[in-house]
């Protein structure tokens, strides 16, 4: 056992200095906060990014029988996953796609929850102020999926995913 671990221990410092560890957290124009985790191999790197979630709750159906209406509730989570290049002058290009998610659900059950997924492209550049210093900016597109069908939440029958611009500041180790 202690030949395997010193094995090991000796395999995984002969290639630590082509493998590093970027943590990055931000903010996101949507979500809030945002925070990331990036393994480079050389010039490359694979990466994945957790946003906050987004929630909407309205007030629907409010009338004379029913003066407090129901609670519309809408949520949207997202998670990204990227890889991108490293260029010697310390810029990151990088590409991948949003996984979102959209959950809604009204109090009286009338239409049970709906959960749609929609996959978005994701752009991105990173800047390295030093070897482990970074700063990192990620753009992913908008799109629409089709939420509630009853002809009464007419107004509520498209949710929009906004377009977002996530700022990140990352420390590699």
């Amino acid at each position: 056992m202690k030949k395997l671990l010193l094995a090991t221990a000796v395999l995984v410092s002969t290639n630590a200095s082509a493998l590093d560890f970027t943590v990055l957290a931000g903010v996101d124009s949507n979500n809030g906060p945002a925070v990331a985790a990036e393994i480079g191999v050389g010039s490359a790197l694979i990466g994945f990014q957790a946003l906050g979630n987004v929630e909407q709750k309205n007030v629907i159906g409010a009338d004379e029988h029913n003066p407090e209406g129901h609670d519309l509730i809408q949520s949207q989570k997202d998670v990204t996953f990227y890889t991108g290049y490293r260029f010697e002058n310390g810029i990151a290009a990088k590409a991948g796609f949003a996984m979102s998610t959209f959950e809604g659900s009204i109090s009286d059950q009338r239409q049970g929850p709906i959960t749609h997924a929609v996959f978005r492209p994701m752009l991105g550049l990173g800047y390295d102020f030093s070897n482990t210093w970074s700063v990192n900016l990620h753009y992913t597109t908008s799109a629409n999926v089709e939420s509630f069908q009853d002809e009464t939440l007419n107004k509520y029958s498209e949710y929009t995913f906004e377009d977002s611009v996530t700022i990140m500041a990352g420390f590699r180790f």
